[in-house]
């Protein structure tokens, strides 16, 4: 999803993903994730 439009959530997901449980809970790090 293009967040260009959105700076503000495109900034807290920024600083989310920038946390290590936010980093492990992510889909691509899910072993039952397709």
């Amino acid at each position: 999803v293009d967040l260009t439009p959105y700076p503000t959530i495109a900034r807290i997901r920024a600083a989310c993903m920038a946390l290590p449980a936010f980093q492990r809970a992510a889909p691509e790090n899910q072993i039952d994730a397709e």
